[in-house]
């Protein structure tokens, strides 16, 4: 539930304090996107605006997210952003520490998603949002064996898993 996962995202912000939130992602990608309506619909139950976005066309287009990240920064007075993947993370991570000189949590928070493997080997352990994996390949196999021996494709279901925030060292309490 990608939605659930963006609104657990900015839930945790707002509740560290956080009132000026950017996100960068990408609209192109369908989970991106979902993570940033949930993301951007509690920032809007909460009275926050959302407005402070960087929308990348290639989420692997390493120079694009440092310029985009760089104005984002540059052109707004935040205290921490939902990225919306781990790898957007930990890039933007590297990008503000090692070239922007900020301290990550203590200048900019930062909150990840998919709670990959080196999530909590960075030099800061990226907070996160941890999908299932497991579950979800489990699921997946269950449902396409059943459909093999039934002949049946009326048989698939939707099945929608909840995230859960896993909490590391790259989001600090303000205010």
């Amino acid at each position: 539930d990608n939605y659930y996962g963006g609104k657990l995202a900015a839930e945790y912000l707002i509740s560290m304090g956080h009132t000026a939130i950017g996100f960068v992602g990408s609209d192109k990608i369908y989970s991106l996107k979902e993570r940033h309506r949930g993301f951007k619909d509690t920032l809007a139950r909460n009275g926050l605006p959302d407005t402070i976005r960087v929308k990348i066309k290639d989420v692997l287009d390493s120079q694009e997210l440092k310029s985009k990240t760089r104005q984002l920064i540059c052109d707004n007075q935040i205290s921490a952003f939902f990225a919306g993947n781990d790898h957007i993370a930990i890039e933007v991570l590297n990008f503000v520490t090692n070239e922007l000189g900020l301290n990550i949590p203590e200048d900019l928070s930062i909150i990840g998603y998919d709670n990959i493997k080196v999530a909590s080997a960075v030099r800061v352990p990226l907070t996160t949002i941890k999908q299932s994996k497991y579950s979800m390949g489990k699921i997946a196999v269950e449902q396409l064996v059943e459909i093999l021996k039934s002949e049946d494709y009326n048989c698939i279901r939707r099945i929608i898993l909840k995230p859960k925030l896993v909490i590391r060292e790259s989001v600090k309490a303000i205010g």
